[in-house]
């Protein structure tokens, strides 16, 4: 392979072996990119050799993905600190033509002929398991970490390494990397010496620990290890059969009895797996370890399983407390919030005919509130419903993930959900993919803003803005698969460029698309007693609803309200058409009492219509702000001049919690389940 293309990444927490490695592949590499997290701080000056040294110790996922943005490169040839390559390995790199950014080569650990018997009898089963006598395997389940080449393309395609794990960060890697259809293979020439010896005691420790965090890792996210056969082959399952019978022997029978059958079934178990080993020697010596420790390997296993069935069940009943507190706050309305919309900044990088937020786009200082102010602020209104985050265009902002994350946590919302237009492709993965990685509960729903079909939609929101948002969907709808918490909606607001599309474009973007669910917005004005809609529009909104009817139902959210939620949807767009078509009252609005928004400049506001604002989070904490004199008078004039708007987000609300709805939401509930 031309080194000029090249660039090697090494993670390091210690120095061992680093003098080797380095020699082993000085030659084959334009770069060396060294991530240090030690004590030590390491200079080298030798050119090639680029060092970063951090302050704080990092995981190998966190290290090796900040050498993948370090790296100038086209490939990415990562190394553990503990393994040089050998003789075999090198010409291997020399003779590799090229890597395709489908592929990843992984390759194998060679024995060492300085190794102890341990090292090299781990070392056997390893190669046995990844290549099970074959030059090359095509099909891995996984590869190893320990070295391996791919396209940087390739890694930021499949979004790096997950910084959340520990350990199992290579499956996890090779896992994903298959919903993007990449190639894994084994190489049995592109070797590398494990220098790390093992005894029995600290094989057995570290081999302990590796099957408690595998089997945790696994079952807590099924979807992306569905399938998975495991790591073990068959023959070595069989050294669970020697102690148990043994054992048994040993108490009913005599001790002469079960020695003596203890020894047969190693000495068949032997000769069944002596190919994976070095020599009979080696295999029985090996057979005696296993057959002790393979026990506690199973048991370690079955303790990670029920250590995440405790964690779920802690936080089940966690989940039982929010839903009564927002039970309690829903009866009470007293100012304490159950929804509560965010914008998070109000940059964004289209233009959009119909936005009721376009002259604030182009102001100097567009406004972002720190992401600490934006996480306390949450955390003070924990627990919520619904968290909903707003812009501007939010994935434009570099700590998105960070936010979410955080908000996800500690203020525990069953629904968090943002709009984005669909331009920034790999921002998006990757904050999605973050969110999915750091969080364990919780509704995450993706709205794409859709205004129309190809030239319709690119003439509302600017040239090529339709295809980027199908790439951006289709990324995405990779990560569906793997992550059921995910949720991938469509927003279509219903105005003057795009009215006479509906009905049939409902049915266009469900075959196109096939989202969770589609939200109808009807074009308003960013104020109140605006102008009235032309009735072309209020017209194609209705129509629009009828088109979304016979569709409303065919995905789900997978809530266990699913149900009441569908409903929701058709009680909300037929109060909304109702104030559209006549200024009707249909419900008193619970804006200022069960929801707020915040704005960009941290002022909070009962809704987005009225001008009126509570206080701001930059002077005082939300629960003071929501239960000020200003609060409490704001939402009892709410209430008493019988506001109404076709705000969609209050209005989901009114629908949902209000007691003169409740009739007519069960109703539709019971309709659409029978």
């Amino acid at each position: 392979m031309n080194m000029e293309n090249l660039s090697a990444i090494i993670p390091i927490h210690k120095k061992y072996n680093l003098s080797n490695l380095i020699n082993s592949i000085k030659d084959l590499v334009k770069e060396i990119i060294i991530i240090n997290s030690s004590k030590e701080i390491l200079e080298f000056e030798d050119p090639k050799i680029k060092v970063f040294n951090s302050q704080k110790k990092l995981n190998a996922s966190e290290a090796r993905n900040l050498g993948i943005e370090k790296s100038s490169n086209d490939v990415l040839f990562f190394l553990d600190c503990d393994v040089s390559l050998t003789s075999k390995g090198i010409n291997f790199i020399k003779q590799l033509n090229d890597i395709s950014d489908k592929e990843m080569i992984g390759g194998i650990y060679s024995l060492d002929e300085n190794g102890t018997l341990i090292s090299n009898v781990n070392t056997s089963i390893i190669r046995h398991r990844f290549l099970k006598n074959n030059k090359t395997n095509m099909n891995p389940e996984f590869i190893s970490s320990s070295h391996f080449l791919i396209r940087k393309t390739t890694m930021q395609q499949i979004g790096g390494f997950n910084e959340q794990l520990n350990s199992w960060e290579d499956v996890d890697l090779s896992f994903r990397s298959k919903i993007f259809d990449i190639r894994m293979r084994i190489e049995s020439d592109f070797e590398a010496v494990h220098h790390k010896n093992y005894n029995f005691m600290s094989h057995f420790y570290e081999h302990i620990k590796k099957t408690y965090y595998a089997s945790k890792i696994k079952i807590s996210n099924y979807y992306l290890y569905k399938g998975a056969q495991g790591q073990l082959p068959f023959k070595i399952l069989l050294y669970l059969t020697p102690l148990p019978i043994s054992l048994l022997l040993f108490y009913f029978g005599n001790k002469f009895s079960a020695l003596f059958i203890f020894l047969g079934i190693l000495s068949i178990i032997t000769f069944v797996n002596k190919s994976i080993y070095l020599n009979f020697f080696s295999s029985f010596i090996s057979s005696i370890y296993m057959s002790i420790s393979t026990p506690f390997f199973l048991i370690s296993n079955m303790l990670g399983k029920f250590q995440f069935f405790i964690e779920k069940t802690l936080i089940f009943i966690l989940e039982l407390y929010d839903y009564a507190i927002c039970g309690l706050k829903v009866l009470l309305k007293n100012g304490n919030p159950i929804q509560y919309i965010q914008y998070v900044t109000a940059r964004c990088n289209l233009r959009c005919d119909h936005c009721f937020y376009k002259e604030t786009l182009d102001k100097k200082d567009a406004g972002e509130i720190s992401k600490d102010l934006l996480i306390s602020t949450a955390k003070d209104m924990s627990p919520m419903l619904w968290y909903s985050i707003a812009g501007g265009e939010p994935f434009i902002r570099k700590d998105l993930g960070h936010i979410i994350s955080e908000i996800q946590q500690k203020s525990r919302p069953k629904i968090l959900s943002l709009p984005t237009n669909g331009w920034y492709t790999r921002k998006t993965f990757n904050t999605v993919l973050e969110v999915m990685q750091k969080t364990n509960r919780g509704k995450f729903l993706v709205f794409f803003s859709i205004d129309g079909r190809n030239k319709v939609h690119d003439n509302i929101r600017g040239d090529n803005s339709y295809e980027k948002l199908k790439q951006t969907y289709e990324v995405l709808r990779k990560l569906k698969k793997i992550y059921p918490r995910l949720h991938l909606c469509i927003i279509i607001t219903v105005q003057d460029k795009n009215y006479h599309l509906f009905p049939n474009i409902i049915d266009e973007i469900y075959e196109e698309f096939d989202p969770t669910s589609i939200s109808i917005n009807l074009l308003r004005y960013h104020y109140k007693n605006a102008e009235k809609l032309d009735p072309k529009i209020i017209d194609g909104y209705k129509k629009a609803i009828q088109g979304y009817e016979k569709l409303r139902n065919k995905n789900g959210y997978g809530l266990f309200w699913n149900a009441i939620i569908k409903a929701k949807e058709k009680v909300q767009k037929d109060l909304i058409l109702k104030v559209a078509l006549k200024d009707e009252f249909v419900t008193p609005c619970t804006a200022g009492n069960l929801s707020y928004v915040g704005m960009e400049d941290g002022s909070i506001k009962p809704c987005e219509i009225l001008p009126d604002t509570v206080g701001n989070i930059y002077k005082d904490k939300i629960k003071n702000i929501y239960n000020n004199k200003k609060s409490k008078s704001l939402r009892n004039e709410i209430v008493k001049s019988k506001c109404r708007c076709t705000y969609e987000c209050a209005m989901s609300t009114n629908s949902l919690f209000n007691f003169d709805q409740q009739k007519i939401l069960l109703k539709q509930t019971l309709k659409d389940i029978l």
